[in-house]
C-alpha cells in the first residue's frame, strides 16, 4: 500500500522496487499456501479413504459371516419341520459349525444374529442382523462395542 502511495512522488525508484517486491512476496505466499493446502487435503483424503475402506471391509466380512450363520440356522430349521431353534440350541448349532456369531430367537418368526469384528481392537465393531423365519434378512446394523450406532442397512 505504501509503495502505491509513494509512486505519486518524484523519486519513484524505491517505490516501484517496493511494489514489485511486495507483489512477488504476495504471489509467493499464495503459491506456498496453495501447495500446502493441496498437500494437506491430499493426505486427508487419503486417510479418509483408508478409514472408509477398512470400515467397508469389516461390513463385508460381517455380511459374509451372517450369510454363513443364517445358512446354519436355516439348515437346522429345515431339518426340524421349519421351526426355528431355541436360543441355546441355535447357539450350539452355530458353535458346532465354527461360527463366531451369537444367535437369539426373537419369536417364532424371527431371529437375530450378532457378532464382533476386529476383536483385537480397543473398540471393536459389533454387528447385528435380524432375519425372518424364511431366512430373509430384514436389516443389519453396526455399532462400536460401547453402543454408538454407526449405521443401519434395511433389506
Amino acid at each position: 500500500m505504501l509503495a502505491i502511495i509513494a509512486i505519486r512522488g518524484e523519486q519513484r525508484g524505491f517505490a516501484i522496487a517496493g511494489l514489485v517486491i511486495g507483489v512477488v512476496g504476495i504471489l509467493w505466499g499464495f503459491l506456498v499456501a496453495a501447495v500446502w493446502f493441496g498437500f494437506v487435503s491430499t493426505v486427508g483424503l487419503g486417510l479418509g479413504t483408508r478409514v472408509h475402506s477398512l470400515i467397508y471391509a469389516q461390513i463385508r466380512e460381517a455380511t459374509a459371516d451372517f450369510s454363513e450363520a443364517s445358512g446354519v440356522i436355516m439348515r437346522w430349521s429345515a431339518a426340524h419341520d421349519g421351526h426355528l431353534p431355541a436360543t441355546d440350541v441355535g447357539a450350539t448349532a452355530l458353535a458346532d459349525a465354527g461360527s463366531t456369531a451369537n444367535y437369539t430367537l426373537l419369536d417364532n418368526d424371527a431371529f437375530e444374529l450378532t457378532l464382533v469384528v476386529d476383536e483385537g481392537s480397543s473398540d471393536p465393531w459389533r454387528f447385528s442382523a435380524r432375519y425372518e423365519s424364511d431366512g430373509d434378512r430384514t436389516w443389519i446394523q453396526w455399532a462400536t462395542r460401547n453402543g454408538h450406532l454407526n449405521g443401519t442397512i434395511e433389506d
